[in-house]
């Protein structure tokens, strides 16, 4: 098992990586307006392991929010 911060620093890079691929996406004219943007995000965030059960609890663990 991750220990807090572990499980903290995986959390940053694996949102990091979405904020970084929407950032290409805008870019490359992949993304063209806020709703395509807004779209796209909860479509990556939808299809990651961010949403599962463990991985839920252990966001809640690291999020600030």
């Amino acid at each position: 098992m991750q220990t807090p911060n572990e499980l903290e620093q995986d959390y940053a890079q694996r949102i990091a990586g979405i904020l970084e691929e929407v950032a290409d996406a805008i870019e490359t004219g992949e993304i063209t307006n806020e709703d395509e943007r807004d779209n796209w995000i909860y479509e990556s965030i939808d299809q990651s392991s961010i949403i599962y059960t463990r991985e839920a609890i252990q966001t809640l663990l690291c999020s600030a929010n």
